[in-house]
């Protein structure tokens, strides 16, 4: 990966969520809660930031709100949704709150590495950047070390960024 100063300014932009909602206790190690801001300009994808973190429900929602405020309503917002009962009482609540932004959410079907593929496939031949950051060490560490890595929720998250932007694209294709 090629690490840069900056990313274009007027480039198109998708905040992905990889949620999870455990507090680590014990011996427990749970899954992060990790958000990866995607940015698109000319089939250059910038990673340009990065939250990863271990928090209850109420503060997940919370950090979603504050972090989509920070991105601005430019910015499209998406989620990885599970389909279980608890789950939709969640992203209920959590589209009020994001009322003004554009949303999508994408129910995970097969397996993870066939969904981080076509991401993979554009850093393999050189297409992303990495936006020097705090986090760039510890993606860095969990993306090249996948799938042989105790935690894969920001390879997820950013394969969730890239295929939400990728859907956006082939949208675009068809607009006269």
């Amino acid at each position: 990966f090629k690490i840069v100063d900056d990313y274009p300014k007027d480039c198109r932009k998708v905040r992905f969520w990889d949620i999870a909602s455990t507090v680590p206790s014990g011996k427990r190690d749970p899954d992060y809660t990790v958000g990866t801001l995607l940015g698109e300009k000319d089939g250059i994808y910038y990673v340009i930031d990065v939250i990863r973190g271990r928090w209850g429900p109420g503060s997940v929602e919370e950090i979603i709100c504050q972090t989509a405020m920070l991105d601005g309503v430019g910015t499209t917002v998406g989620f990885e949704q599970e389909v279980g009962a608890g789950a939709r009482l969640f992203f209920a609540s959590l589209y009020r709150r994001l009322a003004g932004f554009v949303i999508h959410k994408e129910i995970p079907r097969g397996a993870k590495i066939e969904r981080a593929r076509p991401f993979l496939v554009q850093a393999e031949v050189g297409n992303v950047r990495l936006v020097k950051g705090a986090w760039i060490r510890d993606w860095l560490n969990e993306i090249t070390a996948f799938p042989y890595v105790d935690h894969d929720d920001q390879l997820d998250s950013v394969a969730g960024a890239f295929n939400t932007m990728a859907k956006s694209n082939a949208r675009r294709l068809y607009v006269f």
